[in-house]
């Protein structure tokens, strides 16, 4: 499964297709909107005080209970912490 987030510069692309046809690979797009309204999002975010619902955190070795969480459905966001601060 490859999944493609958005794209930095240029929508198209050369693909061999005959790897992607012998593993059975499935390709999904995930659309995003642009950097410029995510800079724009985040001031907004602050001057009205608004914070995300977080349900739980995990670290990253417990990645594995955080997407069952997620799987089983979440009030809020579910955090996997990459590093300890």
């Amino acid at each position: 499964m490859i999944a493609q987030v958005g794209f930095l510069t240029g929508q198209t692309t050369q693909l061999q297709l005959m790897p992607v046809i012998f593993r059975q690979t499935t390709i999904r797009g995930i659309a995003v909107a642009p950097r410029t309204s995510f800079d724009r999002m985040n001031p907004f975010l602050n001057q009205h005080r608004i914070k995300p619902v977080i349900d739980k955190v995990y670290a990253f070795e417990d990645a594995v209970q955080a997407y069952e969480h997620l799987s089983r459905g979440a009030f809020g966001k579910i955090v996997i912490k990459v590093a300890e601060d």
